[in-house]
């Protein structure tokens, strides 16, 4: 009867174990590389909502500018790192609003038979 030698047990072992960690780390990159681009992802989606929901409220301040007959007063390009992103529209009575380039929905205003615009 053959008696294994516990030093190559061990190496066995250890080379068992060196190889588990490699392939774990590996699925750790990846994983990490996946998070890192979802990440992205939802920061670009974040940003276009932001600039989504900016425009709505910019057509609501509009309404509400041609409500109360209010005048514009001046308009600005807007600026970001040098690159014109959009426009700042200054009205006589009610401040100043942002209009961002860029592919946003359709909308439109139309005055209703009663009077008010939706």
């Amino acid at each position: 009867m053959s008696k294994t030698n516990p030093y190559i047990k061990m190496k066995k072992i250890y080379a068992i174990l060196v190889a588990a960690l490699f392939v774990v780390s590996g699925c750790a990159n990846i994983f990490r590389d996946e998070l890192t681009e979802l990440h992205d992802q939802m920061s670009e989606i974040l940003a276009m909502v932001d600039r989504a929901n900016n425009n709505l409220e910019t057509v609501q301040a509009l309404l509400e500018v041609l409500r109360d007959y209010d005048y514009i007063k001046n308009i600005e390009p807007l600026m970001e790192n040098g690159v014109e992103i959009g426009y700042t529209i200054t009205f006589t009575s009610r401040g100043t609003v942002n209009i961002y380039h860029g592919q946003t929905p359709l909308m439109g205003v139309k005055e209703d038979d009663d009077g008010i615009w939706y």
